[in-house]
């Protein structure tokens, strides 16, 4: 079996975020002011900006990565250079949504929790972290024992108390 050369992980997703709020306001505005070839343009232009894309490439043969964003399917990113990658990692994190741009941020709250899958790089005699995704359990374990198999690398699970090595 051979193993492909570039590994990617690049999802569209409904999304609601300031912008999309914006353009919203603006389409309301030009149909209530009776302006309706501007408001089919900022129709096609607000279903546009809801389907929100993101993920990552991994090209292992040359050792680097490219973080993507864009919206509907138009991809943005810029390749980097990746150190040495010593492990994968699986964390369980707290979190909660900001209403006002849509993101996912930290939070305290014990009820909320989600789950990241990062890269873990040695950099200046540091292990840091290189988040790729954060998702549900079941996406996460999935998606790290992919990565781990695809990088021919250990994952390292820390989404429970006991910590283990998949």
């Amino acid at each position: 079996m051979e193993i492909e050369k570039l590994y990617q992980n690049i999802t569209t997703k409904p999304q609601i975020s300031s912008s999309l709020l914006l353009v919203i306001t603006i389409n309301m505005f030009i149909w209530i002011n009776e302006l309706y070839g501007i408001g089919i343009l900022f129709s096609m232009v607000s279903f546009f900006v809801v389907f929100r894309t993101s993920g990552y490439i991994l090209d292992k043969e040359n050792s680097r990565i490219k973080m993507i964003s864009g919206y509907s399917g138009i991809l943005m990113g810029k390749w980097y250079k990746l150190p040495e990658i010593k492990y994968v990692s699986l964390l369980r994190i707290s979190q909660a949504r900001d209403t006002s741009s849509g993101s996912i941020i930290s939070s305290t709250s014990p009820k909320s929790f989600g789950y990241q899958v990062n890269l873990v790089v040695r950099v200046h005699r540091e292990h840091r972290p290189i988040n790729l995704m954060t998702t549900n359990i079941e996406k996460a374990k999935d998606e790290g024992k992919k990565l781990g198999e695809y990088l021919d690398l250990r994952v390292f699970d820390s989404t429970s108390y006991k910590r283990c090595w998949l």
